[in-house]
């Protein structure tokens, strides 16, 4: 598992080495923190989150605009 938190228009990237052939899946969910209750609720209409995907050469795997919770897969090459 993978925990993190990063504001509106914030980037958060991460490198992972994976065997060829691998299928990733990836499950996420968006939600916004209340200040008011200090805990995090779902998020309204429209809020999402870009994933994108490169392999070692910098080449765009994945590129895709997502709902604020769902799940994502690719194949590594």
């Amino acid at each position: 598992c993978l925990y993190f938190h990063i504001r509106e228009t914030d980037r958060k990237c991460f490198i992972e080495e994976v065997p060829d052939e691998t299928l990733v899946i990836g499950k996420y969910k968006v939600e916004m923190h209340d200040t008011v209750t200090n805990t995090f609720i779902p998020t309204g209409s429209g809020i999402g989150m870009h994933v994108e995907v490169k392999d070692p050469e910098e080449k765009v795997v994945l590129s895709k605009l997502y709902t604020a919770e769902g799940r994502f897969s690719f194949t590594s090459h």
